[in-house]
């Protein structure tokens, strides 16, 4: 389905939902007699069913479709998730109560009581970090007192679909000898951003293939199909390649003096970058081995044949260049991995006994990185030339 096609129904589903705004309103004011109100209500119900008919029968492959299929959402939850969306765009106070979310699709006590599970926190809409929830003060298990607001990955997913569909242009960069995309690496981090990058775009892809939730917490979205995720990684491919050939001294290139002293496989070095950033922004050293197969593989028989990555016999184990804990009856699969303190020190800084690999700058540059990687049109944007 072309962005053109979505575009006008993108725009009739928000402005439906603004029309029910406008009828909420009436009704919240109370100052109708009882037919008129009777005719509001049906109104409203009307316009409700229209915003998610015309996600159903039209095509729309935007964000909020996305969301309705991947985690089940029904009407009612889309219209909070546009709600949460105006709220964000309109004012300076991004939440909206539990009590307000409900009033704007609900009208009756027993209609709002049965509609309370919906925002609770055990629902998929809260748990999958779709919406995210603030306790109100004291009245912490109050959920109708409680503050609600569109996660940011959400929001970034529909900024950027919507930047997309109205023909948006990426900010052009300088195409010069000199850019980002040709240059020669000028230290240790540059490299290891750009394979960063890759390992983001291998994650991405496992989001799409197996219908992953785990790697969807890195922002990018997975409106794309395969095809494309495998477009940008073969992009970022020859860019890492053209940047090591231009690279005429690499002795500060440790993460690529590592990877070529154990001849590392593109697959085993997106491992190893991946349970790096795991344990630098997560605190957190540990992934599933399973979940690391997952990463690796483009489909269920790519599973099948990569389920002995992590046997004693293949590279990463064989190299002691990762640790396999908790182990359920000896099989591999069911390990958690995390990478040993040398390897970390040896990536990062040549020397696996230097006993302070991260100064306060590069964590910075880090954070800085992160904070900049939800936004698919900067990938892409990077990776062509």
């Amino acid at each position: 389905m072309s962005k053109s096609h979505d575009k006008p129904i993108l725009e009739k589903i928000l402005s439906r939902y603004d029309q029910l705004g406008l009828i909420r309103k009436q009704i919240f004011e109370g100052n109708a007699t009882s037919s008129k109100m009777e005719r509001l209500r049906n109104q409203s119900r009307e316009k409700i069913d229209e915003i998610n008919r015309h996600i159903e029968e039209h095509g729309f492959q935007g964000p909020l479709s996305q969301l309705l299929k991947r985690y089940q959402l029904n009407k009612y939850q889309l219209v909070m998730i546009l709600a949460l969306l105006r709220q964000r765009l309109l004012s300076s106070n991004t939440h909206l109560t539990g009590r307000e979310l409900l009033q704007l699709v609900f009208d009756g006590t027993y209609d709002i009581l049965q509609g309370m599970a919906l925002i609770d926190s055990s629902s998929g809409f809260v748990s999958t970090g779709i919406i995210t929830v603030e306790p109100a003060g004291r009245s912490s298990n109050d959920i109708l007192e409680s503050k609600f607001r569109l996660s940011d990955r959400i929001v970034n997913m529909i900024f950027n679909t919507f930047a997309e569909t109205a023909g948006a242009k990426v900010k052009e960069r300088p195409t010069n000898k000199n850019n980002r995309n040709r240059s020669p690496y000028s230290n240790n981090m540059s490299y290891l951003m750009d394979l960063r990058w890759l390992s983001l775009l291998y994650q991405k892809r496992t989001t799409k293939v197996f219908n992953y939730d785990y790697w969807d917490e890195i922002g990018l979205g997975v409106a794309e199909p395969v095809l494309d995720i495998n477009r940008q990684m073969e992009l970022l491919r020859k860019r890492i390649s053209t940047r090591l050939e231009r690279t005429k001294v690499k002795d500060r290139l440790y993460t690529w003096k590592f990877i070529r002293e154990h001849s590392l496989t593109e697959e085993e070095t997106v491992i190893l970058i991946t349970l790096l950033f795991q344990e630098i922004t997560e605190g957190n050293a540990y992934l599933n081995a399973v979940d690391l197969i997952r990463l690796t593989s483009q489909n269920e028989k790519d599973l099948i044949r990569k389920r002995r990555f992590f046997s004693p016999r293949k590279t990463l184990m064989r190299n002691k260049l990762v640790q396999l804990e908790e182990m359920v009856n000896g099989k591999e699969l069911t390990a958690e991995v995390c990478l040993p303190n040398w390897i970390i020190e040896k990536m990062l800084s040549g020397e696996a006994g230097k006993s302070s690999s991260i100064d306060v700058d590069a964590r910075l540059d880090f954070h800085k990185y992160l904070n900049n990687i939800d936004s698919v049109d900067d990938l892409l944007d990077d990776l062509d030339t």
